[in-house]
């Protein structure tokens, strides 16, 4: 989980940012050269070759952990991490280091008092603020979560809106349940509430709830009749429910709302295969394409309407295409859309 944060976290922050702070001692100038550029294994060597004739140099201490860190050893940077915070306990690296650390070692509540430490003196660093949200939901304190995920997106920890910053959160971590209850209480305190009944809809359409997510998908059109994934959204429940002409026209008002986004070409175009309108399928699969070149389902139901059109050749690129783009974990090419 949240494997791409470590990847992010440690190129492009904490092992660069220890790199870039003042010049360093010559014997460790090399090893902040490698640091910044994500040499980490090259660097872990010559700092471990260093501290046997150094030890106890927090420095170099901290310098392997962020080697360590930026090669996903999150128990081999542990000991370098408690070494520097014993000698130095308020060394902000070394303080987020740990907190990300741990998090990654699969301790979250142990990483909390590290996160609000950085977060006093780092309050407009959001990936920290979403970690720091995610422990406190693992700690069981959704309040303090609310007012972390709020922090991270500026909004008053009090509102309507930190129920759904929270609920996004819930969602990044596939907590649909809890998500779809913080959803609830933000509509409870506003019934007008910005994108609540859309996440709501969202939620439902994924467990095959589509009348309730039609409702609720209506409600956020009544509130933003300029939305264009409610629309496609819209579209795709009343599909799935069995009205493809009404959900036509819905998709029809998503991508004159917004011409850029593949997803309603690509459902009208579902749509117009089975209406026998493999032609003007196609054009829709070719604009789709356009917007969005690896869709594998784009590339399968254009293959369908080619190989319609007797165009068997495109067509069959267009499947090895699609099966080419689909993870293998998901099976066959068009599983999801016959």
């Amino acid at each position: 989980m949240l494997k791409w944060f470590a990847s992010a976290l440690a190129a492009a922050g904490l092992a660069a940012a220890l790199a870039a702070q003042a010049p360093a001692p010559a014997p460790l100038a090399p090893v902040r050269a490698e640091l910044q550029q994500g040499r980490y294994t090259e660097a872990a060597a010559a700092l471990k070759r260093y501290l046997q004739v150094h030890p106890g140099d927090n420095e170099a201490e901290l310098l392997l952990a962020a080697a360590d860190y930026g090669l996903h050893d999150y128990a081999g940077a542990l000991p370098a991490l408690q070494a520097v915070l014993a000698a130095a306990p308020a060394n902000h690296e070394a303080v987020k280091l740990m907190g990300l650390d741990l998090f990654f070692l699969g301790r979250p509540q142990a990483a909390i008092p590290y996160l609000k430490q950085v977060r006093a003196w780092m309050p407009g660093q959001v990936d920290l603020q979403y970690l720091l949200a995610v422990c406190q939901l693992d700690a069981g304190d959704a309040a303090a979560a609310r007012a972390s995920a709020a922090a991270m997106l500026g909004v008053d920890a009090r509102s309507p809106g930190a129920y759904v910053a929270l609920a996004k959160v819930l969602l990044r971590q596939q907590m649909e349940t809890q998500a779809a209850d913080q959803l609830r209480r933000g509509l409870a305190l506003d019934p007008r509430l910005p994108l609540a009944h859309f996440l709501l809809a969202e939620i439902e359409i994924t467990h095959a709830q589509y009348a309730a997510a039609i409702a609720d998908l209506k409600q956020e059109i009544a509130l933003n009749p300029v939305f264009p994934k409610a629309y496609y959204r819209l579209g795709d429940a009343l599909y799935r429910s069995g009205d493809s002409a009404q959900a036509q026209a819905y998709l029809s008002r998503a991508i004159w709302l917004d011409p850029t986004y593949s997803g309603p070409y690509i459902l009208s175009a579902k749509i117009l295969l089975e209406q026998k309108d493999a032609e003007l399928a196609e054009r829709m699969l070719s604009r789709a394409i356009s917007l969005d070149p690896n869709n594998y389902d784009a590339h399968y139901l254009r293959g369908r309407a080619l190989a319609v059109l007797h165009r068997d050749r495109e067509a069959q690129r267009e499947f090895a295409l699609s099966n080419s783009l689909r993870p293998q974990a998901e099976g066959d090419f068009g599983a999801d859309v016959r």
